[in-house]
């Protein structure tokens, strides 16, 4: 058996197969390593959803290569790899071995053909090893915190997404399945536990939806509960209710709107409006209880005049959103997008993108000082080693993609630990606590 080490690029989605994968090597008698250099055999799993993530796994892979002879094999898995397999194998000669997006089980067969020269290439297969191998995951997050993924796929067709042509149509895992692995991970003493999907509003499992299962998950013991990347025209009112009521399941929101004129959302093929948008927004606020609203923005995308840009401006604005994630339109193959009329220079949409985060930095500013003098329970992560304060989480600020709370705090406290503090300071992204 082998030495192995993984790279794992892109979303919390391709994380979770990162660490199916990881299992399914231990399970296979394989040595997982930490770092290149010890390894006799190196996966990519790869992100292939927009240019840049794209660049960036071509770059990894040549990064890795240079790790050969040493490395006997370096093999690509993940989107991009189900996205361009003959092309990677072709102009990539070096490269040993190549496995799609529902080829994980597979993965010890493609590394033994990989070290005997066959050049392996596994592209064809379904998500339903899900339901049984994510029992075996090794966790690369850290030990108090895990993501749950509850279904591959979408069927929701956006203009620009690359996603259904790469991931195939919406698969539901089990609902008996997602809850006993969420009962493996409590085992393992995880106490945030993130759903996650590419659009978790339409889970399904016969006459179990997103509700039930949140029900469900409430009552194993969890200390936080969090929803990532909610569809903003499928929020209901009910699941926002028992949000807001639960103690457990944290007052934070992912929803992607991607922009708020109508025009623009029809162009995307996103299924709802402008009003949808504000409905769910305003429900949210008018708990009053301090929910974190996360959203994404698209910048650049075909007709977007420099009306509807101000337009979006002015609606960020008046509805401001705790975080806000922007990024240029990326023209993607296989997708309507990339014929439309219409198109907006790179250059202006970089610009619109510089304004949106501007004003975005301003909003989350107001903000984060309204939340000065409140307490809130915090996740400890760590401690900066220069400054001397804890960092972590309040229930507002999800994994990786949202500011951090600093803890001025002269007792020892390790990362899991869960204190309530009282927020001292605030700036545009992170803020400041005392232990409460």
């Amino acid at each position: 058996m082998s030495r192995v080490y993984i790279v794992s690029l892109g979303c919390n989605k391709n994380l979770v197969d990162t660490e199916v994968m990881l299992g399914l090597l231990k399970e296979g008698g394989h040595t997982l390593v930490s770092a290149p250099e010890k390894a006799e055999v190196i996966i990519i799993n790869t992100c292939g959803f927009i240019t840049d993530a794209k660049q960036e796994g071509i770059n990894t892979i040549f990064e890795m290569l240079q790790y050969k002879p040493a490395c006997r094999a370096v093999i690509a898995t993940g989107c991009l790899s189900q996205r361009y397999p003959e092309q990677l194998m072709e102009e990539i000669p070096e490269l040993d071995g190549l496995m799609g997006v529902y080829q994980y089980p597979r993965i010890c067969e493609c590394i033994q053909r990989a070290l005997e020269g066959k050049r392996p290439v596994f592209t064809q297969g379904d998500a339903g090893y899900l339901d049984w191998a994510a029992s075996c995951r090794v966790l690369a997050t850290p030990h108090y915190m895990a993501y749950l993924k509850i279904s591959e796929g979408c069927d929701n067709r956006c203009g620009y997404c690359a996603i259904p042509g790469i991931r195939g149509k919406y698969i539901p895992r089990s609902f008996e399945s997602l809850l006993e692995e969420a009962q493996m991970l409590k085992a393992r003493g995880v106490k945030e536990l993130n759903i996650t999907a590419q659009d978790i509003t339409v889970y399904r499992d016969k006459d179990k939806g997103l509700l039930e299962l949140v029900k469900a998950l409430d009552g194993m013991g969890f200390e936080w509960i969090r929803l990532l990347y909610a569809y903003p025209g499928r929020v209901s009112d009910q699941l926002l209710e028992y949000m807001n009521a639960s103690p457990t399941v944290c007052n934070y929101l992912d929803v992607p709107v991607q922009h708020t004129q109508d025009k623009l959302l029809k162009a995307m093929n996103r299924h709802y409006v402008q009003s949808d948008i504000t409905h769910l927004y305003d429900k949210i606020r008018s708990f009053n209880s301090g929910w974190g609203i996360r959203t994404t923005i698209m910048a650049g995308y075909p007709g977007e005049t420099s009306r509807d840009y101000t337009a979006l401006l002015n609606y960020i604005t008046l509805r401001p959103f705790d975080h806000l994630g922007a990024f240029v339109f990326s023209p993607e193959e296989n997708t309507p997008a990339i014929n439309m009329q219409h198109k907006v220079r790179f250059s202006t949409a970089s610009t619109r993108l510089d304004g949106i985060m501007l004003r975005q930095g301003e909003m989350s500013h107001k903000l984060n000082q309204a939340r000065i003098g409140n307490t809130y329970k915090m996740l400890i992560e760590g401690r900066d080693e220069e400054t001397g304060q804890y960092y972590g989480r309040c229930f507002f600020q999800g994994p990786d993609v949202d500011g951090k709370t600093f803890l001025s705090a002269d007792c020892l406290l390790k990362p899991g630990d869960m204190k309530n503090v009282i927020i001292s300071d605030a700036f545009a992204y992170d803020l400041y606590a005392q232990l409460f």
